[in-house]
């Protein structure tokens, strides 16, 4: 794998490796609990761009993935195994399993922080900001908001923001920018990640609002349009069961019609 390729993918998944080194990190005042269970899961969309001045990288200046979803498989203490699908716009797939410990900064934290509380890093303090109320999937939840941070490591710099639902632990939403720099040539990536769906409570959107920024509008019409043709038999084919807005199996004219018909609509 080239290095500007493991470059992106380790800064999709986590930002960066720093973020699994718990050996670098000490134990919280108190133990924390899991706020997740084995059945739970968490569909994200993902954008991403990068650039770089490599001559011998000849890739997209677009790292096309159209989303990620996170399914807990067990839960024991503060580590939860969890799987990751990460959903390319080309149609493939590749899946991961991992653990995460929620002591750590990831896409699964403890539950029930609050302001104050750390979330272990092992090159910065971070804790919890602050806690506020807000809409998330049509719901009024507590998210506990960490950043903006920035920090240096080796040829890298980092900067992000990370908000997570605060019953729950899981991420909410993250955006990340960094910065690899070599003697011979940079990368710049930027990245926004943003929950779509999960089974942790019970959402209230509009059907017609694939992207879940509680607004209809044309992005949801491009969504669909890029799925359209696409049935649930064609799994890894540009299959996204929420661009079936109708329910029949298949993403077609009639969602298309249905999309329109709420146009303009906001949660």
């Amino acid at each position: 794998m080239r290095r500007a390729d493991a470059f992106l993918v380790l800064f999709l998944t986590l930002s960066c490796s720093l973020l699994m080194d718990i050996q670098a990190v000490g134990a919280a005042e108190e133990e924390p609990v899991a706020g997740v269970k084995a059945g739970d899961w968490m569909k994200y969309r993902c954008l991403y761009n990068f650039t770089t001045t490599n001559p011998d990288d000849l890739s997209s200046n677009r790292f096309e993935v159209y989303y990620m979803q996170i399914d807990v498989l067990s839960v024991m203490g503060h580590h939860v195994s969890r799987r990751y699908t990460i959903h390319y716009e080309n149609g493939t797939e590749v899946s991961m399993i991992g653990t995460e410990d929620v002591r750590v900064f990831g896409y699964i934290i403890a539950a029930n922080l609050s302001v104050g509380d750390p979330i272990l890093h092992p090159k910065m303090d971070s804790r919890v900001n602050t806690t506020v109320t807000t809409d998330c999937l049509g719901v009024e939840r507590e998210v506990n908001w960490v950043g903006p941070y920035s920090f240096n490591y080796s040829e890298q710099f980092h900067f992000f923001h990370w908000r997570w639902d605060r019953a729950s632990g899981i991420l909410v939403e993250a955006f990340n920018y960094g910065n690899l720099s070599t003697s011979d040539y940079v990368i710049i990536g930027l990245s926004r990640i943003w929950i779509l769906n999960t089974n942790i409570w019970e959402i209230k959107v509009i059907p017609s609002d694939l992207d879940r920024d509680n607004y209809v509008g044309i992005s949801d019409i491009i969504m669909c349009a890029e799925a359209f043709g696409s049935d649930s038999t064609l799994h890894a084919i540009r299959w996204h069961s929420y661009c079936d807005v109708d329910r029949d199996g298949r993403v077609g004219i009639k969602d298309l019609l249905i999309i329109a018909q709420h146009f303009g609509e906001s949660a």
